[in-house]
């Protein structure tokens, strides 16, 4: 089942899927639809319970809320830790103790990096302009 939508685009941005689409061999609208079908939105509720509740609590963040969770990081003694971890594990010389300090300081990264990028994308959606990568540790 589909349904008809009528948008209205900046010319730049109509340029760019216009050229986008001509480059595939496709008509302008078919492209459009595969963009968007194709589209990877992280959408909270599909993902594992405990990180799904996690991620959608901050959709009730406001945006200085959200700009605090963006520019969150490991504690410093943490980050320390796990960088030195990491590069006794490239020797393979952790201990079992190590190890697991290990696997538990990289959960907690990764964590972290998933509710940034989250914390970002909704912050984008909200209107604010997000800093490219290389003016990100700028701000941090």
């Amino acid at each position: 089942m589909s349904a008809t939508i009528t948008i209205q685009l900046p010319i730049d941005t109509l340029a760019r899927y216009q050229h986008g689409a001509k480059v595939a061999h496709k008509k302008l609208e078919e492209f459009l639809t595969d963009r968007l079908v194709n589209l990877p939105l992280p959408l909270a509720k599909d993902l594992p319970l405990p990180l799904s509740r996690e991620l959608r609590e901050l959709e009730n963040l406001d945006h200085r809320a959200l700009w605090e969770v963006a520019r969150s990081s490991l504690s410093s003694i943490e980050q320390m830790q796990y960088d030195d971890l990491l590069t006794k594990n490239s020797s393979d010389t952790l201990a079992e103790h190590e190890q697991k300090l290990l696997n538990e300081l990289g959960q907690k990264a990764r964590l972290l990096t998933l509710k940034k990028a989250h914390a970002l994308m909704l912050l984008q959606w909200r209107g604010y302009s997000i800093p490219k990568l290389d003016e990100w540790q700028n701000l941090l």
